[in-house]
């Protein structure tokens, strides 16, 4: 990543174009994949959890009755 920093820099360059066009967009690409796999998939994985955790809670400390349907 940081090694299309200077190349995504140079835009205004003859020649350079196309090749700092394209150094822009892989690098919004890395850095947009990366902040899905560090930061937004790890919170929604999370929230998941802690969701079915607490269904899980309440399954357990609910009466057998409750559980079968039985009141």
């Amino acid at each position: 990543m940081l090694g299309l920093i200077p190349l995504a820099l140079k835009g205004g360059e003859l020649g350079n174009e196309i090749q700092s066009l394209m150094a822009v967009v892989i690098l919004g690409g890395l850095l947009t994949a990366a902040l899905l796999n560090l930061i937004v998939i790890p919170c929604v994985y999370e929230l998941v959890l802690k969701r079915e955790d607490r269904q899980l809670i309440t399954k357990i400390n609910a009466p057998l009755e409750m559980q079968r349907g039985i009141f």
